[in-house]
């Protein structure tokens, strides 16, 4: 049983998705913070209760896609 809302994971599985678009993914994501994907998605799943990797994961990736946007912005 996840200790994660229904629409919390649905809310990070909509940010990862976004992620997944861009050149990387969420693979060079969980890369940059030294965090195994079958680690976030062990979470999201309700197998696993490390909530401190995914919330690296997710925090990483809004930056990604936070700086992505700018980028698209300047240009």
């Amino acid at each position: 049983m996840s200790l994660l809302s229904k629409d919390k994971v649905q809310e990070i599985r909509g940010v990862l998705d976004q992620v997944k678009r861009t050149q990387g993914g969420i693979a060079e994501i969980c890369r940059q913070v030294d965090v195994k994907r079958r680690t976030v998605y062990s979470v999201l799943n309700g197998e696993s209760s490390d909530f401190e990797s995914l919330r690296k994961v997710v925090n990483a990736a809004k930056k990604h896609l936070k700086n992505r946007a700018k980028e698209i912005q300047s240009l």
